[in-house]
């Protein structure tokens, strides 16, 4: 029978495929709706999905209440990450993008493990570590003075919210049915940029004109992140936060 830390690992190992997918859909989907429209149709989708899920599987909306007030906050960290993050693909390479939000999340889940968690980074888990951020610097090399403007820049900060947004997943793990945390993210961030859309006075004709085959892109952008969440979330329940983000 397979342990919960290989299951944990199997969860996280697809739901990182699924994130790194994502980088591809954003450029394509870019070439005709603005960052902030792709990501709150593509919520929209994934909202849906969630809702879907959750009279399907029988989860409760209810359990909602079971997370404090206090960590409600961080459910800004998801949205915002994935903003700046669409943002940052499409004002540099995908390998930086990626190399960015890797390096930062790595790092700022380091930190905030050892502060809300008091987990050591020690033995393997170390080399682990070391090996994983070795890995994002080879992915991007060579590293160019001109990589190192507004789209580096968007990447970490992607990268630091995508930390505390991996807090936020692990808390809610257990304790919030899973499709109904998703869905609670997907609502946030979808409202987050569709307001922004509006006051950054974006035209909707962009919106009603769109190719068939971006549509398509855009239900498929949306189911991706409803399981990469899900997946994500199911993982954290079995591994400590810094261990995981690795």
């Amino acid at each position: 029978m397979i342990s919960k830390k290989a299951l944990g690992f199997l969860y996280l190992l697809v739901g990182a495929f699924l994130l790194a997918s994502t980088s591809i859909l954003i450029r394509y989907i870019g070439q005709e709706v603005t960052a902030y429209q792709q990501v709150y149709l593509r919520n929209a989708v994934a909202l849906v999905l969630s809702v879907i899920a959750i009279v399907v599987s029988g989860q409760k909306f209810r359990t909602i209440k079971n997370l404090p007030k206090k960590y409600a906050p961080l459910a800004l960290a998801f949205p915002l990450s994935v903003i700046t993050f669409t943002y940052s693909v499409q004002h540099t390479k995908v390998a930086t993008s990626i190399f960015t939000l890797y390096a930062a999340s790595l790092l700022g889940s380091l930190v905030l493990g050892r502060i809300f968690y008091g987990e050591r980074l020690k033995g393997w888990k170390l080399l682990s570590f070391l090996l994983a951020f070795l890995g994002v610097l080879i992915y991007v090399h060579p590293l160019s003075g001109a990589s190192l403007g507004v789209g580096f820049l968007l990447g970490l900060l992607s990268g630091v919210l995508d930390a505390f947004a991996n807090l936020y997943r692990k808390f809610v793990g257990g304790r919030v049915d899973r499709f109904v945390a998703t869905a609670l993210n997907m609502a946030i961030g979808g409202l987050m940029s569709f307001i922004f859309s509006l006051l950054a006075k974006e035209s909707f004709s962009l919106v009603s004109g769109m190719s068939g085959r971006v549509a398509l892109l855009i239900l498929l952008f949306g189911a991706v992140i409803t399981f990469m969440f899900y997946f994500v979330v199911k993982g954290f329940e079995y591994f400590d936060l810094n261990i995981g983000t690795i």
